[in-house]
């Protein structure tokens, strides 16, 4: 019987200033055998918990050696196993295989209501009759921080069949938001680490990035420099997510605020990104 790797994809935002969902990749083992299967899981969750499978519009995309390329589209119908979905792929030939997820939550709004307090989340803005929202107990400078028309959750991870040529983890795969790892995935835990971010297959500048442990703990913080690329330390081997966001869209001035609020809102899409990389791609020997 083939042995059943999970690639558990686990898909976790966090958006700015609010209490949200976290959306994360993350396979139980690094590495696979020829002619094994791939099970790819997905879910949602804080701090890298998982909670309940996600909503909204999901696809999740495995490409690897050989030309292999499988796409999968999630929803009601997919089978679950508690708070993920599951879905499984062959792992046909040896190499490197990459699961790659995209989710699109729709639209959600956050409102700063009281200074030092998560943010408000919220339907689409469209969608609230502000008539019928209850204010009275916000503070006087309340104003809506983010009125997203969508929140994109991207995340990506590896999995290693034999005698795999690790420099094609360095290829991007054509997310908008990417993470792509720039040194050799199998020296994870030994020290400083490069990342490449890339928006629309174009570097950017100035993007926070963090890396973060099992449970939500940040390790590590960074931010893009002008080639688009971010140095982490990555003290140990073990699991580690490195996440970044991009807001695609303009600040302005909305008509529903309160009466001392003087700050602009941002309208537009944000885009989340989670690659999740881990210190065991390569089998072990047997004893």
């Amino acid at each position: 019987m083939n042995k059943i790797l999970a690639i558990c994809l686990l898909l976790a935002l966090t958006v700015a200033g609010a209490e949200a969902h976290d959306t994360w990749l993350m396979t139980t083992s690094g590495w696979a055998s020829e002619g094994d299967r791939g099970l790819v899981q997905m879910t949602e969750g804080h701090s890298f918990v998982p909670m309940a499978p996600p909503p909204g519009e999901i696809s999740l995309q495995v490409t690897g050696p050989e030309g292999y390329g499988e796409e999968f589209d999630i929803d009601e119908t997919t089978a679950t196993n508690g708070p993920h979905y599951r879905v499984d792929f062959d792992v046909a030939s040896p190499g490197l295989y990459i699961a790659a997820g995209e989710q699109h939550e729709g639209p959600l709004t956050f409102v700063r209501t009281k200074f030092g307090s998560p943010n408000e989340e919220m339907e689409g803005y469209d969608e609230i009759d502000w008539d019928e929202v209850q204010t009275s107990g916000w503070d006087p400078d309340w104003y809506v921080a983010e009125a997203y028309d969508d929140v994109v959750k991207l995340s990506k991870a590896f999995l290693v069949a034999e005698n795999a040529d690790f420099a094609s983890a360095s290829i991007p795969v054509g997310e908008k938001l990417e993470i792509v790892p720039l040194d050799n995935i199998t020296a994870l835990g030994t020290g400083d680490f490069r990342f490449s971010v890339l928006f629309d297959g174009s570097p950017v500048a100035g993007l926070e990035v963090s890396l973060v442990a099992p449970g939500g703990e940040i390790a590590a913080e960074g931010v893009t420099d002008e080639t688009g690329v971010v140095v982490l330390p990555i003290p140990e081997p073990g699991v580690w997510f490195v996440k970044t966001e991009f807001r695609d869209g303009d600040m302005k001035v909305l008509p529903e605020h309160g009466a001392d609020a003087v700050d602009e809102s941002f309208v537009g899409i944000g885009y989340f990104s989670v690659l999740t990389l881990r210190s065991d791609y390569i089998k072990p020997e047997a004893d």
